[in-house]
């Protein structure tokens, strides 16, 4: 990364760009790729440093991260003074909503009872996932620390908080779920429970994609399309792919980017060959190879 820095630095170009009042990077190529090495690399890094979420594990990083946060919750908890509403739902609103929380992101109570002690929060906005972008994994261990300090002290009681889903793992995420639950609730039975929330999600996901190809070109036409374009259809319909390349070989391979592939097979992948089989009536097989990609190939019929 240093020496990008260092070519980017030293590039003629840089000496005409800072001419310009409003500069266009279509009009600089050599800065433009320059930029886009950086960004590369720099995406790259924050996903070896986040990489036992990919994993479904707590990296290392993310483990710091969320006890800095858990520390910075508490010491919030005690000496942020907020007018008492009345109510511990009125006053947990005070809370969320004050300006030293605020600067973490725009949180928003979606579902909170006392009694049982749960809740469900949103942040949207948050300086984690707006300064790391989607990088496929999730980035918010601090907040998840912070909030967890302070429904404990809501609550007096230890309460887990655990992150659902996060901006920096979808591009068309645009907020972070929090669930908060009694610190005794087995976290096998919460595994569980986020399990079948992201299977839901891949359902819905599906549906949409289809309703989607239907509602453009109709069932019968796209049927009646060859098997590869078939194929390219569905996946630039499918909201939970985000790119895809094409390796025109003996057999036709795509390598498919799926948002699914940090969870484990029995997730959602194992049923994915079956749903793309299913819905392009093209025969294909799925690996699940590394690095974040599907290798989905089909014989092509010689015509």
């Amino acid at each position: 990364m240093s020496k990008i820095i260092s070519k980017l630095i030293l590039l003629s170009e840089m000496f005409i760009i800072i001419t310009y009042s409003n500069p266009e990077l279509k009009d600089f190529p050599e800065v433009e790729n320059l930029l886009n090495s950086l960004r590369d690399n720099t995406i790259n890094i924050f996903q070896d440093i986040f990489i036992g979420q990919i994993e479904g594990t707590k990296d290392a990083i993310s483990q710091v991260l969320g006890k800095i946060g858990f520390e910075a919750g508490k010491q919030i908890a005690q000496e942020l003074k907020v007018k008492d509403e009345g109510s511990v739902k009125a006053y947990t609103e005070a809370l969320v909503n004050s300006p030293i929380l605020s600067r973490w992101g725009n949180i928003n109570i979606l579902h909170f009872d006392p009694g049982e002690k749960v809740a469900t929060i949103s942040v949207d906005k948050s300086i984690w996932t707006d300064s790391l972008g989607v990088i496929a994994t999730k980035t918010c261990a601090f907040i998840e620390g912070m909030l967890e300090a302070i429904f404990s002290k809501i609550l007096d009681e230890p309460i887990i908080c655990d992150e659902m889903r996060c901006a920096s793992e979808y591009s068309y995420v645009k907020d972070c779920i929090f669930q908060i639950a009694p610190g005794g609730s087995s976290r096998e039975i919460r595994a569980y429970k986020e399990d079948q929330t992201i299977k839901e999600m891949g359902k819905k996901e599906r549906a949409i994609t289809m309703e989607a190809i239907n509602e453009d070109i109709g069932e019968q036409f796209y049927q009646d399309l060859d098997p590869m374009i078939r194929l390219i259809q569905l996946f630039n319909k499918a909201p939970f792919i985000s790119d895809h390349f094409i390796q025109d070989e003996e057999e036709v391979k795509f390598l498919v980017v799926c948002n699914y592939w940090r969870y484990s097979n029995d997730i959602m992948c194992n049923s994915c060959e079956n749903w793309i089989r299913t819905c392009s009536k093209v025969p294909v097989n799925l690996v699940k190879s590394k690095h974040r990609i599907c290798e989905i190939t089909y014989k092509a019929i010689e015509k």
